[in-house]
């Protein structure tokens, strides 16, 4: 199903069916995305992916929420679009 975002389209799923071939097309091309997820304890975020690796029912990136290379399931993202602009770096002082 393809829902209209307030400015990029975006893709829904359910249950992670086909959103392996999207991961491998955007990780081909070197594409940042955003994906809403589900964790397994049940929360819901919004995050800023960069894919690595692509697995059969996993794939891995570096998250720039967490600042670290996270594993993702394909049964927990529940949308995911591109990111078309340049992903701010955040640098916390101590």
């Amino acid at each position: 199903m393809l829902v209209m975002g307030t400015h990029v389209p975006y893709t829904v799923y359910k249950g992670g069916t086909s959103m392996r071939k999207e991961v491998l097309a955007y990780m081909k091309y070197s594409q940042h995305l955003e994906i809403v997820y589900i964790s397994t304890g049940n929360k819901m975020s919004k995050r800023q992916v960069r894919i690595h690796e692509v697995y059969e029912d996993t794939f891995r990136g570096y998250c720039y929420l967490r600042h670290a290379y996270r594993t993702f399931y394909y049964k927990n993202v529940l949308a995911v679009f591109p990111i078309h602009h340049p992903i701010k770096e955040v640098e916390f002082n101590e």
